[in-house]
């Protein structure tokens, strides 16, 4: 059985869609940044691993047309596809496409889209929705199906692995690394690891908690983490790496992974995002060995700038909090990165505003900002409907295209768009964060010869400037 694990080309020429392990779907006009799909590679290692032959083809990373898979697609047996609501009426004219070329050809879609809604999926030729939080495992599972000659039924329903240390390490060449970064890295060779899945909190907007992972948390080991960093280290040449777990636990796991890198002397550098409550707890000892291990960059998800938005969204941290943990890294010497989310329906426009005020107050290194996306399944997608949010209909699917607001409440949709170009510009345009960061690209320049800081300046430049800042219409 030959398989075709594909991440949709785009359907709107010079738009790119953000897909696989973007958190919030957008559709980009330039390749700021490509986020490697850690547990589609995952799902690709372990199909290999069990012998199937499959080829992974991430269209809008390796910029492959359609006509190109079209060409193909009469080779394979099985397509896998990831759904997310902005592309499900493209996902599912593609999918005719390819059965119009393959009529043999069955056709399977993961994604936290389809684990709500799987029946529109199979009404529009899909033959199978993974309902698995872990989609890398129900893929293999569905694959060994199928190869069995098993009666399957089309919502193919398969329980949460229980164990992911037993994960195989990722095939970095079949799920090419080289194609995928983020904008801030500090090293050209950058990868993506993955040490835990899930989370305890119960935020009302996060559908990889609601539904992917039951408001569950599982972390690997840290000697397993360790033996995928070291492994994308010495066989790939990796020298920076992100964890992309959802939640990074600082301690014991990320001081027992930092004593790892020391007693082995990896020259690496790694970056996590984690919870602000952690960080703040953690003590100034176990930051300062992390640091030496070479922790750089600590990503943690605010989401919101006042008590009341945090309450509400039920973040389950505290303004107090926040400042505490910045706090904490600032004297530890590490990079921070801060996600904001704007246009809360109950926030005015002076609340709003001040939300922009209070990052900026933090001195992170980065910023993120993003609007909100109601994933369909999670509680804020409920309130959204019985408060009368919704400003254009939920069901038009291709209007969660993140390139206007879904949501409005005290501020109009017009408001909320001047909200997102105000937050990205007034940070990153701001004399005092250019400032700071000139003086840090001298410093590394003048001190250790090290000019990386000033390609890093730029690449985040043309990211904001011709990335972030087109993506919202006025």
């Amino acid at each position: 059985m030959k398989i075709l694990w594909l991440m949709a080309p785009s359907k709107f020429p010079g738009q790119i869609p953000l897909v696989s392990q973007n958190r919030w779907f957008k559709y980009m006009p330039s390749r700021a940044n490509f986020i490697y799909p850690v547990i589609a590679a995952y799902g690709v290692s372990m199909l290999l691993e069990d012998g199937f032959d499959v080829d992974f083809v991430d269209a809008p990373a390796a910029q492959v047309e359609l006509s190109e898979i079209l060409l193909d697609i009469a080779s394979y047996d099985l397509i896998i596809l990831e759904g997310r609501t902005a592309i499900m009426p493209w996902l599912w004219q593609l999918v005719k496409m390819f059965k119009e070329v393959n009529p043999r050809l069955k056709a399977a879609v993961y994604g936290d889209h389809v684990m709500n809604r799987p029946d529109s999926s199979l009404a529009n030729g899909f033959d199978y929705v993974i309902c698995c939080g872990d989609y890398d495992w129900g893929v293999l599972q569905l694959a060994r199906a199928l190869r069995s000659k098993e009666a399957i039924p089309p919502i193919f329903k398969v329980p949460l692995m229980e164990d992911l240390d037993q994960l195989p390490l990722l095939d970095r060449k079949a799920v090419d690394w080289r194609q995928y970064y983020e904008s801030w890295r500090h090293r050209e060779e950058f990868g993506w690891i993955q040490s835990g899945r899930g989370c305890w909190a119960q935020c009302s907007f996060c559908s990889w908690n609601h539904t992917f992972y039951g408001i569950t948390i599982r972390n690997m080991s840290h000697q397993r983490v360790f033996r995928e960093i070291q492994n994308g280290h010495d066989h790939y040449g990796i020298r920076e790496f992100l964890d992309d777990a959802d939640t990074f636990i600082m301690r014991p796991f990320g001081v027992d992974l930092a004593r790892d890198i020391l007693r082995e002397k990896l020259d690496v550098f790694w970056n996590i995002q984690t919870r602000a409550d952690l960080v703040a707890n953690c003590s100034a000892e176990d930051l300062a060995l992390m640091k030496k291990s070479g922790l750089h960059i600590v990503k943690l998800g605010l989401d919101g700038g006042n008590d009341y938005t945090l309450e509400r969204i039920h973040k389950g941290i505290t303004m107090a909090q926040i400042r505490k943990a910045v706090a904490n890294l600032h004297e530890a010497g590490l990079e921070i990165h801060v996600n904001m989310v704007l246009g809360w329906p109950w926030e005015d426009a002076k609340t709003a505003y001040e939300t922009i005020n209070f990052v900026k107050s933090l001195k992170p290194n980065q910023a993120q900002f993003g609007l909100i996306q109601p994933f369909i399944g999670t509680p804020l997608y409920s309130e959204a409907l019985e408060n009368g949010w919704f400003i254009q209909d939920p069901d038009d699917y291709g209007t969660w295209d993140m390139h206007s607001p879904i949501l409005a409440g005290k501020m109009s949709s017009q408001e909320i768009s001047k909200l997102y170009i105000a937050a990205w510009s007034q940070f990153y345009f701001s004399w005092d964060f250019v400032a700071r960061q000139l003086a840090k690209a001298l410093k590394l320049a003048m001190e250790e010869r090290d000019f990386d800081a000033f390609r890093h300046l730029w690449r985040g430049y043309k990211a904001v400037k011709n990335g972030h800042l087109k993506v919202v219409k006025q």
